[in-house]
């Protein structure tokens, strides 16, 4: 098929008469079976109707062979929103979002089996003589009206990119500014150090921790267990000039 856009198909349900159960019971025995009806856009008069499952052609696989698809299979989308029940099976932009086209042209193309945008655009030769005058200038409108769509979607599909993009920013801006933050005081800290170490030597480098905790207890001085090293020679240093300054005084 050159085309999908000019064909229509449409499932459908039909009572068709089991000739082996009427022989067995001896009366008209009849099962549902699902058909398919395809029309083509532009011609009134070729309608073809046959079982849904029946072969309908061959398809190439990957690895080369080729496999027998069904009519079912073939226009999988429409046979499927069939057996959901829903009464519209046709695909495309309907001609109803068309605003150039009036009631009574929507019900013309209709007759001729071109129920979408996409059929309509795509109708050429008899088919498209089928419309009449005007009928290039509605194809054309209908062209038009579907490479706007796809653009204005190009533009809404960019549009959302660029947002995603934003929010991705924004996202990676917090967790640098998180980090940093996370990493402030740990440099203060890194910082302070480095100047208490460039200072003058304190007069406790030398001593042994626990010589330190001594020396603070006995001079009257708190002292947690819990300080570090660092901590433990900066209190010291602390008390010690407390007490030259009391000497001082005294």
């Amino acid at each position: 098929m050159a085309n999908d856009d000019l064909i229509a198909p449409r499932f459908f349900t039909r009572p068709v008469e089991n000739p082996i159960e009427t022989r067995k019971q001896g009366r008209p025995i009849f099962e549902d079976r699902e058909f398919v009806e395809v029309k083509f856009a532009g011609n009134r008069q070729s309608v073809l109707v046959a079982p849904a499952h029946e072969k309908f052609k061959q398809r190439k696989m990957p690895n080369g062979d080729s496999e027998w698809i069904t009519y079912a299979q073939e226009y999988q989308p429409i046979y499927e929103r069939f057996k959901q029940g829903l009464s519209e099976q046709g695909s495309g932009t309907p001609l109803s979002e068309l605003p150039f086209l009036t009631e009574a042209k929507r019900s013309e193309l209709k007759a001729l089996n071109v129920k979408s945008a996409e059929a309509l655009a795509a109708l050429d030769g008899g088919p498209l003589k089928m419309l009449g005058m005007g009928g290039r200038e509605l194809k054309n409108q209908a062209i038009a009206y579907l490479e706007k769509a796809s653009g204005s979607a190009d533009l809404t599909r960019l549009a959302a990119e660029n947002e995603a993009y934003k929010t991705r920013m924004e996202d990676m801006q917090r967790e640098i500014e998180e980090l940093r933050s996370a990493q402030a005081p740990k440099a203060a800290t890194k910082a302070k150090a480095k100047a208490k170490k460039d200072a003058e030597p304190s007069p406790f480098d030398d001593f042994e921790d626990d010589d330190i905790r001594n020396w603070l207890k006995d001079s009257g001085f708190e002292c947690d267990p819990a300080w570090d090293r660092e901590t433990l020679v900066a209190k010291a240093d602390e008390a010690n000039a407390e007490l030259a300054d009391k000497q001082k005084v005294a």
